[in-house]
Formats: C-alpha cells, structure tokens, sequence
C-alpha cells in the first residue's frame, strides 16, 4: 500500500473538479458490502447519472469509531481517498491500524493491496472516493463537473482570503432532561474590501444539536470543529487551498482555548481527540489565531 500525504495543504486538481458541493447535499444511504468487506458505522452519498458512471462523485461519511476496510480479493483496482473532513486512521494490514489521516491528505491504495480507513476523530470522516481514470476525465473536462457556487448568506471572499468565525457550545439549561441533546454555533464573518470585520453582526449563523450526554467543554470542541470543517469545506469548493487563507477563530471557553493554543495541559482523556482535530484543522491553513473573547460577544452574535 502507498499513500501520498500532502500535509494538508493542497487540494490535487481531480479533487477541485468533482462536485463536491452536490456530493455533500445528497442523502446518505447505507453501503452494501460483501465477504471480505467491512464498513461498520459508514454512509455513502454518491450522484447518480443515468448516462455514465461516475466513480468520482462518491463521499463516504464514517462515523466516529467506524471503518471502512476491504481484504485483497475484494480490492482488484486501484482506489484513491481525498479526505475532506475529519481524522482517520490508515490501516497498512486489513484491520490493523496505521498512519494518521487528515484533512488534504490523499491515500492511493494499489489493486490487490487490503485497507482500512478508521475514524480516530469526534466528528464524521468525509472520504471523497476517487480513481485514475476519474481524475484524468474531470482533468480534461472540467466544466462539465465543476461545482455549482454554495447558495449561503455568508459568501467567502476568495480575494481577500481571510474570515473569521465565532464558536460556542453547550449543555440545555434550564429544566431539561436527561437524554436533552446539546448545541454548538458559530457564526462566519467576511471581510469588508479593506479586510476588515464588522463585528456587531454575523454575515452568518449556523447551529447544530449533538448527541445526548455529552459535556459542556465537549460541545464546545465540536462547534469549533465543525465551524473550521465548513470553512475548509467552502474553500476547497473555491477551487482554492487553506494553505492560502487566514483564520482568525474566536470564543468565551478559556479550557478550549488554552488547551488548543497548547498553555494548558490536558487532564481529561476524553477531551483529547477532540483537542488533536481541532489543531490538525487549524493547521490546514496558511496562518490562523485563536483567541478568548468575553461571553457577552458569544450572545450577541450567536444567541446563547
């Protein structure tokens, strides 16, 4: 087996051209597999052509803890992995783990060659499944798949190639119950034609509900990694690399903060995944800072 790991940095050309933006708007569907095939805790979300088949435009989404794995006999054609969100694990035997994977990284696994990709992060692992000849005909045509531009409030500005975002995180307050999902926000700033940002408002809010039971200083980690994992997102989809933008992160838990920013030691076994994901991702870009901000910012712009 043979992977090419570009730190992170660079979205390869075959990657640019798949449709990535309808790919991640598609419904999930369970993937069928077959003896000698593995794929505990993974969703597939492909688009479908009545015409031709379009191996590339295939994104697996392996939940956290889950696999995905296929033994020689099953894997008779070269396959290729640009992960687009998340951290996994490479596996160089079927089953047994390997190198870290993150986000930029691209695996190439030769015909005959067993795998295993694990999700080792808090959050999804997104896959984009490519292979030789998709590559070499989205290289050709590149018109024919290049993503539609994202419909959203908040449009990046690929000029500038900065932006801002706001994290917060949290348990239900109140009277709620057990089993009460938590949240996480965050809000995007763009910034204005002299890059600067107008703070009082967010171009953008997005809020997500996370499983039941867990943490407060957990959900903050999880709205912090899911606010960079759509920034990362929206950029590739730019057809550029973070490697070339700035990031500038804010929020009101001083635990996240210092412990990302490494000022803080990490007592808490649990909060470690978390605390690795969310520095692998702030890596994937050129220049980035993370700073505390007092909570009256977070309820302003975000409402909690």
């Amino acid at each position: 087996m043979r992977h090419e790991c570009r730190g992170g940095r660079h979205s390869p050309k075959g990657v640019r051209d798949v449709n990535v933006t309808n790919l991640l708007a598609q419904k999930t569907s369970r993937v069928a597999t077959k003896p000698g095939q593995q794929a505990e805790g993974v969703k597939i979300r492909f688009i479908a052509d009545s015409s031709i088949t379009r191996p590339a435009e295939r994104l697996f989404e392996i939940a956290p803890g889950g696999v995905l794995a296929s033994d020689s006999q099953n894997n008779q054609s070269n396959r290729q992995f640009f992960v687009l969100q998340g951290i996994g694990e490479l596996g160089t035997n079927w089953g047994e783990g390997g190198e870290v994977l993150g986000v930029g990284t691209m695996v190439s696994i030769e015909a005959g060659e067993p795998y295993s990709i694990r999700n080792i992060g808090a959050a999804p692992l997104l896959l984009i499944y490519l292979v030789e000849q998709a590559i070499s005909e989205q290289a050709a045509k590149p018109e024919a798949v290049r993503p539609e531009q994202a419909i959203t409030k908040a449009t990046l500005r690929p000029d500038i190639r900065k932006v801002l975002i706001y994290f917060d995180g949290g348990e239900p307050g109140g009277n709620a119950g057990a089993g009460t999902v938590s949240y996480g926000s965050y809000g995007i700033f763009v910034p204005n034609d002299k890059g600067e940002y107008k703070e009082r408002k967010a171009d953008e809010v997005v809020r997500h509900e996370f499983s039941a039971g867990l943490t407060n200083n957990e959900a903050e980690y999880l709205a912090l990694i899911r606010g960079l994992q759509d920034i990362i997102s929206r950029i590739i989809e730019l057809g550029q690399s973070p490697a070339d933008w700035h990031i500038d992160v804010k929020g009101d838990s001083n635990l996240v903060v210092n412990q990302v920013n490494g000022k803080w030691k990490v007592k808490a076994e649990h909060l470690k995944p978390y605390i690795y994901e969310a520095q692998e991702l702030l890596k994937q870009f050129g220049s980035h800072t993370l700073t505390w901000h007092d909570r009256s910012n977070s309820v302003r712009v975000l409402g909690h």
